[in-house]
């Protein structure tokens, strides 16, 4: 019964997290391994709720998306991210800024007409990062989407490449500028010959598909030197 109350307690401040200003951004740096520069950022949302404090990520997306308030997190995100990114160029930081999308709005048309809206708008340089799985679970709709993205000028990242039943099938149809490489693949590299080979054929792949790749959750030097050596353009 307490989880119960607790979920529901928090349902009902998520109504509300929004018009009181409770979310916020934190921005994970994005490095170019050859010239060691930063050339993106990835925005993370959190909710800093005034009880609880920060909320998990996962339970508050989940929430979203089963109550269908996913559309309004994504709204705010896209537009916060725009006017981040915006502040960032003026102290002198021109980076590509990197938005997740969820699952449930990858087939939306109307949300894919107000991000095209917002970015035409605005002329943000964004990089919209989605899950293969969400292209699969709608792929007609969700790649006539991408296509849509790509025309505009808005680079698309399939994202946690390598966590899941990954596909080659869909991984050729996606018109895609980046390829994230998920850290469950990145993580083992310096010790295991059979992750290096799966890790540099994928790189390979992803090359010759005419994307560039990004390895998530590098933390060493070490690691940095090795994936450098395998092939990968960015580390994040």
């Amino acid at each position: 019964p307490g989880d119960v109350y607790k979920r529901r307690d928090l349902d009902t401040s998520l109504h509300k997290a929004l018009e009181r200003n409770e979310w916020v951004f934190y921005y994970q740096p994005k490095l170019d391994v050859r010239t060691h520069r930063m050339v993106g950022v990835e925005a993370l949302m959190r909710w800093n709720h005034p009880r609880r404090g920060f909320v998990s990520p996962d339970l508050f997306i989940t929430m979203a998306e089963e109550t269908g308030q996913i559309r309004a997190l994504t709204e705010w995100a896209v537009r916060q991210s725009i006017a981040d990114q915006k502040t960032l160029a003026e102290a002198g930081h021109a980076v590509t800024m990197s938005v997740n999308i969820s699952g449930r709005l990858r087939s939306d048309e109307s949300f894919a007409a107000f991000a095209l809206h917002e970015v035409e708008m605005s002329g943000a340089d964004l990089c919209l990062e989605i899950t293969e799985t969400a292209v699969i679970d709608n792929p007609e709709i969700a790649l006539g989407i991408i296509e849509r993205f790509s025309a505009a000028g808005v680079a698309v990242s399939i994202d946690d490449y390598g966590s899941g039943l990954s596909s080659l099938s869909y991984l050729k149809m996606l018109n895609a500028d980046e390829l994230k490489i998920d850290r469950s693949l990145v993580v083992d590299a310096l010790d295991s010959q059979r992750d290096r080979l799966i890790l540099k054929s994928t790189v390979d792949l992803a090359h010759g598909l005419g994307m560039s790749v990004v390895a998530e959750g590098v933390e060493t030097e070490e690691l940095t030197t090795c994936l450098t050596l395998l092939g990968c353009d960015v580390i994040q």
